[in-house]
């Protein structure tokens, strides 16, 4: 998910309607305007990204789906989020 703020007035114009319902960890419900495509840039690589876009969030939000589809691994003992075997810092 990603936060409408955070896009531009191009990428709102390419946004298409869904009817996915989303809700927060304590049930409670989380608007989403739309779904699009998004570049997620990890260095010189290019992951496009399937996004839902929603007013009521304020950063990024990497789901389970797509943690998995781009082989990650999340060290949270030190942090550390790995994807496609590079590590982010």
């Amino acid at each position: 998910m990603v936060p409408r703020s955070m896009l531009t007035r191009r990428q709102i114009v390419n946004m298409t309607p869904t009817s996915l319902k989303v809700y927060a960890a304590n049930d409670t419900p989380i608007q989403v305007e739309g779904k699009l495509q998004l570049p997620f840039f990890l260095g010189e690589q290019c992951i496009w990204t399937d996004a839902l876009v929603s007013e009521d969030i304020e950063e990024v939000m990497l789901g389970i789906d797509w943690l998995k589809q781009n082989d990650c691994v999340w060290d949270f003992r030190t942090g550390k989020l790995s994807i496609m075997g590079r590590q982010l810092h």
